[in-house]
């Protein structure tokens, strides 16, 4: 809802929503309100507002990746459906179950749980103030704060004891946990910012900004747990067996102060010069390093109206070039990190006697900020009144003194030191071609494409590293290195003869496995292209959008689980008979060092014997290392704007537009990733640690929906 008058406008809105998810038995709802309001007091004075509140519940299970290798572990021809309810099926209880080596999924996703609460809260007031007419003040201040709930549970499940005699280790008894948690985090900002713009003579224009700012984050975090737990279906740290809970607290407050300043000058309209510089004091570095100074400038000439030939011209609309350098300045640690800490440890060091224990990660007490230098230059050209647009952008950047843990020896007491270290180098292309071939009074067609090519590069690392482990899944790694893109994939492989065939042993046919990591490539794509189309038919608009990446990789880990269970397409690949290992080869007896091309010697075994084996097949990262590429259809959706005078609604409403849409509706992957979705991250979408997935990631999904949008 939007309304308002001369000297007011407001604007409300508000979402609900309420999802099951793809897993059976979760549960998202979320509600969501917003509002916005300005007020022009007096000529001098103005006001504005905003304030938006986010609430969502959700109860998802703990063990979806426990409940997928159940499903893998279950014969095709099984209907798992039917043990939906072992609660009161015998033949679906666990007890009962016919699995002697996995269990009832559903039981698995009902008896693991967690019930999670946030609510959000953001807004902010500004106050502004021209005394003058090129001469204002302003002065802003918001808020964001989070407030978060947890509690997360498992049941108690006794096995009987014919039950684990027959399943051995696969079944042991589930003694039931609970587990709270509780937190907040609050930022207040508060910007003070004074503009002078005006008119120096005919042929230049200025524009001053100067300001300063101040946040302040304050939050905290409590948390408790209990394992063996008394009662059923009691959710209750008091409901337990252990004489103590296990709990923790965290509490921060980290500021930060900076003072800014922005000058442009333009000369008749059609050449600007843009400076800017920036000073941030932040609270969590030392004293001597907390001051950093970041500036920028960059310059701009709009041709189109500097050239008589260009700026009378009927096929440029304008022209536009631009260049400019700039420094930024980024500090990613939290409170109290430079000195290491102590926790307190559960029956240390005697029985219930109490104890600390000194954190496994050490820092750099001269910690400096991270600092990125980069440059820009390019174009923006309009065509044919606009009919045709175009840009291009050339970058490079230069990021140093990164924040990053290396790995130590465990024998300093440590297991990683948190240090600036290294330098990454990034360059690339970005161009954006739109156009509307077709336009007339009842129809119209544009389309558009964006290509995006981005190359980088770790130039170096701290002393005496040569490589740095990000993050590691089973034998792969992600991994800075020198002279390698970042991120980029190692992990094992097979050993290869001087033309690249497998080796194989003579007596066993079996392949042989490198014992150190290999170069697999890098998880970022370098390419990325962008198609959209929008056609518009009287009140019809049918809109699409498509996306094409390249050039990374990815390590499939869920295939391990899928050829270990029999459920992955490379395990029947040789009808899981014995066969000879594709592209191998053997060592020559008569000639050491030399290799004879395997045409006949066989595996020794074909099945469950090699394809579960993991040093030397599920182990093995080669074997899951696909390409990334893929097209995706992002989003397709068609429109249609009401005729609300036919219909004789528009006494009280003044647009009406019904949409039908679908996203994530095709993939195509090339054909060696039969897995999943390439853009799926087991470390998470804030990760570095991109080109991982695993089985606990639920399957890709497609979306359908559609809307009705009414304006009063």
């Amino acid at each position: 809802i939007s309304s308002g008058d001369d000297k007011s406008t407001y604007y409300i809105a508000g979402q609900y929503l309420d999802q099951t998810a793809t897993v059976p038995g979760d549960k998202y709802n979320r509600f969501s309100l917003r509002v916005n309001g300005t007020r022009v007091v007096s000529k001098k004075f103005n006001l504005s507002f905003s304030a938006n509140y986010v609430q969502n519940r959700y109860n998802t299970t703990t063990a979806d990746g426990a409940a997928f290798a159940d499903v893998l572990n279950s014969p095709s021809q099984i209907p798992l459906s039917r043990y939906k309810n072992w609660r009161t099926d015998p033949f679906a209880n666990p007890n009962g179950y016919y699995n002697e080596y996995a269990n009832n999924p559903y039981f698995t996703l009902e008896a693991n749980r967690q019930d999670v609460r946030n609510d959000y809260l953001t807004g902010n007031t500004e106050l502004k103030y021209s005394p003058i007419k090129p001469l204002s003040f302003t002065f802003r201040i918001g808020l964001s704060t989070r407030n978060q709930s947890n509690k997360s549970y498992s049941e108690i499940f006794r096995y009987t004891e014919y039950t684990k005699s027959i399943s051995g280790s696969n079944k042991i008894d589930q003694n039931g946990s609970v587990g709270d948690n509780s937190s907040f985090s609050t930022q207040l900002n508060s910007d003070f910012i004074t503009q002078y713009k005006r008119a120096l003579g005919n042929n230049f224009t200025l524009n001053l900004i100067g300001g300063a700012s101040l946040r302040d984050n304050v939050g905290q975090n409590i948390s408790v747990s209990a394992n063996g737990l008394v009662l059923p279906n009691l959710y209750n740290v008091g409901n337990r067996v252990q004489p103590q809970p296990t709990g923790g607290q965290s509490n921060s407050r980290t500021r930060q102060v900076g003072v800014y300043g922005d000058a442009r000058l333009g000369f008749k309209d059609y050449l600007f010069l843009h400076v800017t510089g920036r000073n941030d004091w932040v609270s969590v570095l030392a004293p001597e390093n907390r001051s950093f100074f970041y500036p920028s400038a960059d310059i701009s000439f709009i041709a189109s109206e500097a050239i008589g030939a260009l700026k009378n011209s009927n096929v440029v609309e304008s022209l536009k070039l631009r260049a400019g350098v700039n420094k930024v300045g980024l500090v990613n640690i939290g409170a109290y990190r430079l000195l290491p800490t102590f926790n307190a440890g559960a029956g240390f060091p005697y029985g219930n006697g109490p104890g600390f224990g000194l954190s496994s990660q050490i820092v750099a007490p001269s910690l400096t900020p991270e600092i990125t230098v980069g440059f820009e230059g390019g174009f923006d050209l309009s065509l044919y009144k606009n009919r045709i647009e175009t840009n291009f952008s050339y970058y490079r950047t230069n990021t140093t003194d990164q924040t990053l843990p290396v790995q130590i020896s465990s024998a300093t007491g440590f297991s990683s030191f948190l240090t600036n270290t290294g330098e990454v180098q990034n360059q690339g292309i970005e161009a954006v071609v739109r156009a509307i071939p077709i336009k007339k009074r009842n129809f119209e067609l544009s389309v558009g494409a964006n290509y995006t090519r981005n190359t980088n590069e770790v130039i170096s690392l701290s002393d005496g590293l040569s490589v740095l482990n990000i993050a590691t899944l089973g034998s792969g790694s992600v991994v800075a290195q020198p002279g390698l893109p970042f991120p980029f994939l190692r992990g094992t492989t097979y050993n290869r003869d001087p033309q690249g065939r497998i080796i194989v042993d003579a007596l066993s046919g079996y392949p042989s496995v490198s014992a150190a990591q290999s170069d697999l490539g890098q998880t970022e794509p370098t390419d990325r292209l962008g198609l959209d189309a929008v056609i518009k038919y009287k009140q019809f608009r049918l809109t699409g959008l498509f996306e094409y990446r390249t050039g990374n990789v990815i390590f499939n880990s869920l295939a391990g689980q899928l050829d270990f269970t029999g459920a992955g397409i490379r395990s029947a690949a040789f009808n899981r008979d014995r066969f000879v290992v594709p592209n191998s080869s053997y060592a020559d007896p008569a000639n050491p060092g030399s290799f004879l091309p395997n045409t006949s010697i066989t595996t020794r075994n074909g099945g469950a014997d090699f394809f579960t084996d993991g040093p030397r097949y599920t182990g093995v990262v080669e074997n899951f290392v696909t390409s990334s590429a893929f097209w995706k259809l992002r989003e397709l959706a068609l429109s249609y704007d009401l005729p609300i005078k036919k219909i004789g609604m528009n006494k009280y409403v003044k647009e009406a537009k019904f949409t039908l849409i679908g996203r994530n509706l095709f993939l195509f992957t090339p054909k060696s990733n039969v897995f999943t979705d390439p853009e799926y991250s087991a470390a998470g979408a804030d990760s570095n640690a991109i080109g991982f997935t695993n089985i606990g990631l639920t399957p890709p999904s497609r979306f359908f929906g559609a809307n009705l949008s009414l304006t009063f």
